[in-house]
């Protein structure tokens, strides 16, 4: 008789801060479990019976990204993507959109919320209808949390869908195909405004 046993275990954890107020794991987990046995009898000269079993058991816990933008993008960024080396020359396989995170009392001052004052001529809008290949003008600002506020940089504009909609560094939207998608408009830390976009 001949036998092989083998059992493996692979733990990875996330880089998320739970919050005490949460009575749920909000962090991404993943614990997996692998095993393989082999057994070979010899029932006569002539006979072997072989068994073999292998399979792997795994569990992940993750954030909720069914409807939630910055955690779908928190999930696509490092360290579960980021730039490499090969072949001596640096390459990037993924890239994600940057949140420059800042505390009360700094010298930067933060955003309180985003608002969207017109969207082509449209006023205080949150969705826009366009004809494929038109475009619409967002205007936006920063609602300031802080008397002052310095930016690390502009507010930033993302579509969810190029193949319906793209926007440029801008806010300008262009209608690329029929359907709808969601341009992002956010400010340097994290908060932001959605604005629907439907193209006939």
């Amino acid at each position: 008789m001949k036998y092989f046993v083998s059992l493996g275990f692979l733990y990875q954890d996330g880089f998320f801060k739970n919050f005490k107020e949460l009575d749920y794991n909000s962090n991404y987990k993943y614990s997996r479990y692998n095993y393989r046995a082999n057994l070979d009898m010899n029932l006569s000269k002539s006979t072997v019976l072989k068994l073999n079993i292998g399979g792997i058991v795994g569990v992940k816990n993750a954030p909720n990204n069914h409807e939630d933008f910055w955690w779908s993008l928190m999930a696509t960024s490092a360290p579960f993507s980021s730039p490499g080396l090969v072949d001596g020359k640096k390459v990037i396989t993924d890239a994600s959109v940057s949140i420059h995170a800042v505390t009360k009392g700094g010298n930067y001052g933060v955003a309180k919320t985003v608002s969207i004052t017109k969207i082509g001529n449209k006023k205080n809008a949150t969705e826009v209808i366009l004809k494929k290949g038109k475009t619409a003008q967002i205007t936006a600002v920063e609602v300031k949390k802080d008397k002052k506020i310095k930016h690390h940089r502009k507010l930033c504009y993302e579509s969810s869908n190029t193949n319906v909609a793209t926007v440029t560094s801008s806010g300008m939207i262009k209608a690329t195909g029929k359907g709808s998608c969601t341009v992002w408009v956010y400010a340097q830390n994290g908060v932001y405004k959605a604005i629907t976009v439907t193209v006939k």
